[in-house]
């Protein structure tokens, strides 16, 4: 709002006829006071990013990222480091690898659990508003935790698959009848590597 306000006075002021010193004045005075605000503004929200951020990678893996596909839409702070990169608000899936999932699993399972203000992957390929470069950065570096302002879900059913045991159902399965008796596996592994090549 100040923002818009700040914008609308600089331009009232470039339009404004030169003899109005009056006008001239009164505006030139609420664009400095508007600037102060917005700087109060920007420098408690960096306050709030580096003492108090809203989510932790631990707290966002138990609510959103251990669950299978869970599709999420996260808004950023308003003069985050991610806001300015990637635009205010951002949605997809968010992922690990393995390692990460164990880490993650053990940071779960400590009293009291901790909360680090770290890096967190997202896949956005369904997002038309990033481009390619900023879907690649998401997807291999990420952005930081501590950078989230608001996160929405949808209230479906989740599903935990990671180091559940049992037997896992695979979708559209093929069974395919094979007899490998007269099969020469050097022969196979000649004519596999040969389709890669060409």
């Amino acid at each position: 709002m100040v923002e818009n306000q700040v914008k609308n006075a600089k331009k009232e002021l470039a339009e404004l006829s030169p003899d109005n010193d009056e006008r001239r004045e009164f505006l030139t005075t609420q664009i400095k006071n508007y600037e102060i605000e917005l700087e109060r503004f920007k420098a408690s929200i960096e306050r709030q990013l580096k003492e108090k951020f809203q989510f932790s990678i631990e707290e966002l893996y138990a609510m959103y990222g251990q669950y299978e596909n869970k599709y999420i839409s996260i808004e950023f702070h308003k003069f985050s480091e991610s806001a300015l990169k990637f635009g205010r608000n951002i949605a997809g899936v968010i992922t690990y690898r393995k390692k990460e999932r164990e880490e993650l699993e053990k940071a779960l399972s400590e009293e009291p659990v901790p909360r680090t203000n770290g890096m967190v992957k997202i896949d956005c390929n369904k997002n038309e508003k990033l481009s390619d470069q900023q879907k690649v950065e998401l997807a291999e570096n990420g952005f930081q935790s501590g950078d989230i302002y608001e996160v929405l879900a949808s209230n479906m059913p989740l599903v935990k698959s990671y180091n559940q045991a049992g037997k896992k159902e695979i979708p559209n399965t093929m069974e395919i009848k094979f007899d490998p008796t007269s099969m020469d596996i050097n022969k196979s592994y000649l004519y596999l590597f040969s389709q890669r090549i060409n």
